[in-house]
Order: structure tokens, then sequence, then C-alpha cells
């Protein structure tokens, strides 16, 4: 089974002005625009989004119950850097797990460990590190991504944005 993981930051289910905030991630994350998305209900992929809608017009296509993803964003430095700091862990605890790609999600979703089957909460945005891999100790690689302090540092970077936000690393496949 191929595995994938996801150094992900999500606001408080209850976040007052998504649209808003979720331009202020696309800002940190230094996209101008988008370059496309697909809409999912809980599972499958529903439909396409054209790139360059505004993120006030991607909710008002989504409605309540669909959520939408943004990919296609360049890594930017934001992603570099966290790519960089899981990069650091050695490659006997992550193998060769690396976040490659960059995507924002919104509308509401669950954030799980999959391997665990733990739910570590409800949202309506997510900022999402993926990438391929799977770590050889998983405990352990979560552990230090969670304390790294470029990490934390890139948190922060988002929290100045969007306010408080819940950092999660997780693993699903």
């Amino acid at each position: 089974m191929s595995l994938t993981g996801e150094v992900v930051l999500f606001a408080p289910a209850e976040l007052p002005d998504l649209a808003s905030a979720a331009e202020r991630a696309m800002a940190v994350l230094e996209w101008p625009t988008y370059g496309g998305g697909s809409v999912f209900d809980d599972e499958d992929i529903v439909g396409q989004l054209p790139a360059g809608l505004s993120c006030k017009e991607i909710l008002q296509h989504i409605g309540q119950t669909l959520m939408a993803l943004l990919a296609d964003g360049p890594q930017g430095s934001v992603g570099q850097r966290v790519a960089a700091a899981v990069e650091g862990i050695p490659i006997e605890i992550r193998d060769r797990y690396v976040p490659v790609k960059t995507c924002i999600q919104l509308g509401p979703q669950s954030v799980y460990q999959e391997e665990e089957d733990v739910l570590l909460g409800r949202t309506r945005l997510s900022i999402r590190f993926f990438g391929y891999g799977t770590p050889f100790n998983w405990i352990e690689c979560r552990r230090l991504i969670l304390e790294h302090p470029e990490i934390l540092a890139v948190k922060a970077l988002f929290e100045e944005q969007i306010g408080p936000l819940q950092l999660a690393v997780t693993w699903s496949g």
C-alpha cells in the first residue's frame, strides 16, 4: 500500500470570515491566484473549479456541504521551508517522506490520523503540505515535525494572518 503524508495547519471550525482567511493564507503562500481545483463531497470528486476565482466565488460555488481543494500553486518559500525542515529529519526515521505540494482546502472537513483512526478536529480551512511516502517510524517522525522550530515558525506566520491554528501530521493511503 502506498501511503501519503501531510503536515496540516487548520483553523477552528467557527472561523468567522472564511473567504478572507483563505485569501490571507494564499498571500502567505505567495499565490497570486491558484491553478484550478477540485470540488469534493465526503469522498469523491464531483467537479472542477476554473482557475482564478476569488475565494468568495469558490465558497459560493461549493455551498455549505462541499469542499474545494485549491492546488497547483507554486511550492513557494513557505512550502520549501516545510520541505527542508522535514528533509532534515534523519532518513532512518522519515524514509522518503518529504512534502512536495501545497494545497488549501475549503469547506467542511475533518482532520484525521487515519493510521490510528483518531479525529483531530473539524474545520472549514486547512493548509496542507502533501508528500508521498511512509516514515519508518511514524510516531517519532510526527513528534519531530510537530516540535521542529521551522515548522512552528511557519505555523506562526499563518497565525499572524489568520488567527489560532492547530498543527497536525497525518498519514493515509
